[in-house]
């Protein structure tokens, strides 16, 4: 830990200080009786999609600094020279299991020399995206309960899209036009009844 007197920014894995830098591990655990172990938590489609938002958003500081990734940009970095770019030496890095793929406005921020883009309130607009994903969870509960969910990259560019267009270079692209139509019909369902 630094001794610089700055505010410290904690993330869920270290403590990073804002005027030098310097990050120090720092594990937490969650736990729900101090005297009783950790509680696996199941899977939430809600808490997934907010992870993936609070890392467009850049208010989530992943990845850690000790991962792979980080070097191998870094010995890339004259070829990172705007997202496009990135996605593709993304690609290429065969040798690394974990990419990190929804980093990538936080790898261009750090690598590109592109004008940065800045959201002036990011809680705001995490907000306004997480209740809409809550409208539409809501409304595909009560009329499919089970099954087949929206893809979380097309249901964050659909929201994106609507809240925000600016950062939908940093999503990922759409793939499948068939898959794209089914979504919409499913949501128009939804939104019908």
């Amino acid at each position: 830990m630094c001794n610089c007197t700055a505010q410290k920014i904690k993330t869920q894995y270290s403590i990073i200080c804002s005027e030098c830098g310097s990050e120090s591990p720092c594990l937490v655990c969650d736990f729900y009786n101090v005297f009783s172990a950790p509680i696996q938590k199941n899977y939430s489609r809600s808490h997934r999609f907010q992870q993936k938002v609070k890392k467009l958003l850049l208010i989530d500081s992943t990845p850690k600094s000790s991962d792979k990734i980080w070097q191998y940009l870094e010995s890339n970095r004259l070829d990172l020279v705007d997202v496009a770019s990135i996605r593709k030496k993304l690609r290429e890095a065969t040798h690394i299991k974990q990419k990190h793929y929804d980093s990538i406005r936080l790898f261009h921020t750090v690598f590109c020399e592109q004008p940065r883009l800045v959201i002036r309130e990011p809680y705001k607009l995490l907000d306004r995206i997480m209740q809409d994903f809550d409208d539409i969870f809501v409304k595909w509960s009560g009329y499919y309960q089970d099954g087949l969910f929206f893809s979380s990259d097309w249901l964050l560019r659909r929201i994106v899209n609507n809240h925000c267009p600016e950062l939908m270079c940093f999503l990922k692209p759409a793939t499948s036009a068939s898959r794209n139509s089914k979504y919409e019909k499913m949501l128009q369902t939804i939104s019908m009844s």
